[in-house]
């Protein structure tokens, strides 16, 4: 899933177009993106409060990789669930073409 912001238009510039430095669109998976979008729609301040402030997913995201590399273990954690996943779909694949 290409993530995208508030409005659900792509982050990617109209090509031509300068993008922000430092900024970079990236691709996750279903289920990474529902989760950055149910982070993202919590309110920063009060629950409750109608004028609590909302983050832009790009925000969030990258606020949720920073803190997380900081955790003991979690680039390797991360990076053993990326080739776990990897090869889940080259295994599932092979069996699709086997049929």
């Amino acid at each position: 899933m290409h993530l995208m912001d508030c409005g659900d238009k792509s982050v990617s510039p109209p090509s031509g177009k300068k993008v922000t430095p430092g900024f970079r669109p990236i691709l996750v998976s279903e289920e990474a993106f529902d989760r950055l979008k149910k982070l993202q729609r919590l309110a920063y301040g009060h629950d409750n409060d109608p004028n609590g402030v909302r983050f832009d997913l790009k925000d969030v995201a990258s606020a949720v990789v920073l803190e997380a590399l900081l955790i003991d273990g979690f680039p390797a954690r991360a990076m053993d669930r990326a080739a776990r996943t990897v090869l889940d779909s080259f295994h599932h694949l092979s069996k699709e073409n086997a049929v």
